[in-house]
């Protein structure tokens, strides 16, 4: 399944950063999962939520719970303490750090091909 950048867009995730863009799609090729979906951000400290099973990033449902005391994703109360609880997401938390650093090696990779003018990206040889 293919991403467009509506997707990594809704993740901060801008076309004109000093990233290969291709290398960028293949790498955020499941972006939509590692993506709060309450804030649509990367995650860094990705939680299961047990009344709903899904996950979250923890400050935001978090802060969710404490308004609503509602699932986000299904829109139903969670009405006990289990429902409430939080499980760190750790399999998803190393994922993302996987792939947030072999981000950062392709951005710098292309930074030694690449420079901003006028803040777009410009191959270094088309000068």
């Amino acid at each position: 399944k293919k991403k467009n950048w509506g997707s990594m867009k809704r993740c901060g995730i801008e076309e004109h950063d000093a990233v290969s863009v291709k290398r960028l799609k293949q790498i955020l090729e499941h972006v939509d999962s590692i993506c709060c979906p309450i804030t649509l951000q990367v995650m860094r400290d990705p939680v299961v939520l047990q009344g709903d099973g899904r996950t979250y990033e923890r400050e935001d449902i978090e802060a969710w719970i404490a308004k609503k005391a509602t699932s986000p994703y299904t829109g139903l109360e969670l009405d006990d303490d289990f429902g409430r609880t939080l499980t760190p997401n750790v399999v998803l938390r190393t994922t993302i750090e996987s792939i947030l650093r072999e981000a950062a090696v392709a951005e710098e990779k292309a930074l030694q091909n690449h420079v901003y003018e006028e803040g777009m990206l410009v191959e270094i040889h088309s000068l």
